[in-house]
């Protein structure tokens, strides 16, 4: 594998990210967790993968293509898709999304909505990537990356893992 990562441009359409916006103002929040007990601060809910099945098919058809491509043999679709609001202040640590409570090969980040100030997406290695609401970036689970801290507005940004096969 000589990629670390790929950019799929618009991989979302604005329909689906406006669709996702309209959710993301009447769905339930919960905190967000980690495994690895490094520092977030946000707020998560899991899609329903019948009501966005469109939205699941864009993102882990990509994903599934990536692997194949990488020849990282990936396991089932098991894992619901995150979506993550970070208010002013919210952050995620570094962090890889593979560790021992999750056996993971790839991972999938697209911003759904940029907050006003801060809240970019920065995988190791590369800094801070510039995205634009809809586009996604697959990524090996093993790659640390975090989310900066807010300093104004609101971020909101969809996340998707592919487990490793068994």
């Amino acid at each position: 594998m000589k990629a670390t990562f790929r950019v799929f441009p618009g991989a979302i359409a604005a329909d689906e990210l406006a669709r996702i916006e309209s959710h993301a103002e009447i769905c339930p929040w919960e905190p967000g967790t980690t495994w690895s007990g490094r520092g977030r601060t946000s707020g998560v809910h899991w899609l329903d993968p019948e009501a966005f099945a469109g939205l699941y098919e864009a993102v882990l058809g990509r994903m599934e293509w990536m692997a194949a491509h990488w020849n990282l043999p990936a396991g089932p679709r098991v894992e619901l898709m995150q979506l993550a609001r970070y208010g002013p202040g919210g952050w995620f640590d570094w962090h890889p999304d593979a560790g021992p409570e999750y056996n993971r090969a790839i991972s999938a980040c697209a911003p759904v909505r940029h907050a006003g100030a801060g809240g970019g997406f920065e995988l190791a290695g590369r800094g801070e990537m510039a995205l634009a609401p809809g586009d996604l970036v697959v990524f090996p689970s093993t790659a640390c990356h975090r989310v900066i801290p807010v300093s104004a507005g609101e971020r909101l940004s969809l996340t998707q893992w592919l487990p490793a096969a068994a």
